[in-house]
């Protein structure tokens, strides 16, 4: 069982969008949850009994509640590290979201991940959509076109008003991949 805190009041969740991450980049899907209260959400993971100590990482998908006072506004896409890892290179084997850098006179967001990211990908190969900005209050906003891909990071391009007001970045899980075929956990940072 994982507990997820909210800043305010929250309603309608969804369990399957309560995930953890161990440090193989394995994911798991919360079956069922509990409400200590208002603002909390206690997941139960009952698939993780033997490997529960090798989770490194909690995510919260882009639908999991909705505010209590608002039933039209969802949540934002959110990821926390839980625990150190003897890993030089970050939590999960596959690329994680260290962060992100906004340029907007372009509105361009470059994502950059703590390892390399498989080369043989081309700009076509990567969906925008997987890449979402968060505004100040919390309205989230999907890349339009996939800029420039480096070897390590991606460049998103948005609309540059939504860069303006952007306050985090976030990606989905599965937007990019190792030279192993490691897929990246969901991730946000601030920015």
């Amino acid at each position: 069982m994982f507990e997820y805190s909210f800043d305010e009041a929250v309603t309608e969740v969804k369990a399957e969008e309560f995930t953890v991450w161990t440090v193989r980049g394995a994911k798991y899907e919360a079956a069922s949850y509990s409400r200590p209260d208002a603002r909390t959400v206690r997941a139960i993971f009952p698939q993780l009994r033997y490997i529960g100590d090798k989770v490194v990482m909690a995510a919260v998908g882009p639908e999991a509640v909705k505010s209590a006072e608002s039933i039209t506004s969802q949540n934002t896409i959110g990821a926390l590290r839980l625990a150190p890892v003897a890993r030089a290179n970050g939590g999960t084997s596959g690329p994680d979201l260290t962060s992100a850098e906004v340029d907007v006179e372009t509105g361009l967001v470059t994502y950059n991940f703590d390892e390399a990211i498989d080369r043989r990908i081309s700009l076509d190969k990567i969906d925008p959509r997987n890449f979402r900005i968060i505004s100040s209050a919390g309205d989230q906003h999907f890349g339009i076109a996939v800029a420039a891909i480096g070897p390590n990071w991606v460049s998103i391009l948005y609309d540059k008003d939504d860069v303006e007001d952007a306050s985090a970045a976030a990606v989905k899980g599965g937007a990019v991949q190792d030279e192993e075929g490691n897929g990246n956990p969901l991730g946000s940072v601030l920015i």
